[in-house]
C-alpha cells in the first residue's frame, strides 16, 4: 500500500514521522518482543534523529528490543564526518539506551569495499537466520532521495540496480554525488521486502520529483533508482512542501 503525507516543513515532517515510527516499534515489539530498523544517511533524516533522541520518544521507544541496521554507508572510518554510522550514533544512537549488541554496523575500516559488502549481508544472515537463502523481512526501513532520484546507494544507471542475488552490495564512487567514496548497500530484493518503508522527501526539487513517483507510471529504475522502491508492505512518504 502506498501513501503521501504532506507537511508544511522539515520539522513537522519529521515530527510526524517520528511519532509513526514510536507506533510501528511499539506494534512490533509487542506483537514479536522485536523490531528491526535499518537507516539511511544524508541530511534529511538528522532533524528527525534529534527528535528521536529527546523526550517523549526516548523514553517510549522500545530501544532494549531494537535491532539496528544501516541502509548503505561510506567506505570510510567510523569517526569519518562523512560515516553515516558516525553521525546516526552521534545524534541518536549515543544519547537512548540502546544495548550495543543492537547496534549492527557495517564495517568498512581496513577493507576493501567488496569485504565489507560480503561482511555485512553474512551478518545480517547471523541476525535473520533465514531458512533456504530466503530474504529477511525488515519491520521498517527509512529511505530517502537524492534530487537525482537516487535512493540508499543504488544510484542512476549502477550495475547495482540489476542485483538480484545478493542482500548486499559495494558500489563505487558516485559521479555526481557527495562525497565521492566507494558505498555499501542494500539491494532492492531486501529493501523491497521490508514490513514498511518511509521515505523522508525535503526541499521542493525532491518533492516535485517524489510527486512524479506519485501521480504517474514511472518504473524506468534505471533513470530513477527510487522507482524501483516498489515492496508489497507498507509504503510512505513523507513529504515536506518547504
Amino acid at each position: 500500500m502506498k501513501t503521501a503525507k504532506y507537511f508544511n516543513s522539515l520539522e513537522e515532517m519529521s515530527g510526524g514521522c517520528a511519532r509513526t515510527i514510536l507506533d510501528t516499534a511499539l506494534k512490533y515489539a509487542s506483537e514479536k518482543k522485536l523490531f528491526t530498523l535499518a537507516v539511511s544517511g544524508g541530511t534529511t533524516p538528522v532533524k528527525l534523529f534529534s527528535l528521536m533522541a529527546a523526550k517523549p520518544f526516548s523514553d517510549e521507544f522500545p530501544w532494549k528490543n531494537t535491532h539496528i541496521f544501516w541502509v548503505d554507508e561510506r567506505h570510510t572510518s567510523h569517526d569519518a564526518p562523512e560515516s553515516n554510522f558516525g553521525t546516526a550514533c552521534k545524534i541518536l544512537f549515543s544519547k537512548v539506551p540502546v544495548p550495543a549488541e543492537n547496534i549492527h554496523p557495517v564495517k568498512t575500516e581496513n577493507i576493501p569495499p567488496a569485504e565489507s559488502a560480503a561482511l555485512y549481508e553474512k551478518e545480517l544472515k547471523k541476525i535473520f537466520k533465514p531458512e533456504n537463502d530466503s530474504l529477511p523481512s525488515i519491520d521498517l526501513v527509512l529511505l530517502g532521495m537524492g534530487s537525482d532520484g537516487h535512493t540508499a546507494s543504488l544510484f542512476p544507471y549502477a550495475a547495482a540496480l540489476d542485483e538480484t542475488g545478493r542482500w548486499v552490495t559495494d558500489v563505487p564512487p558516485p559521479a555526481k554525488a557527495l562525497p565521492a567514496l566507494p558505498r555499501i548497500t542494500l539491494t532492492y530484493p531486501i529493501i523491497n521486502n521490508a514490513k514498511n518503508i518511509f521515505f523522508l522527501i525535503g526541499g521542493e526539487e525532491r518533492r516535485k520529483l517524489a510527486e512524479t513517483f506519485l501521480n504517474s507510471n514511472i518504473q524506468d529504475f534505471h533513470q530513477y533508482p527510487a522507482a524501483g522502491i516498489c515492496g508489497d508492505g507498507n509504503l510512505t512518504w513523507f513529504i515536506s512542501r518547504n
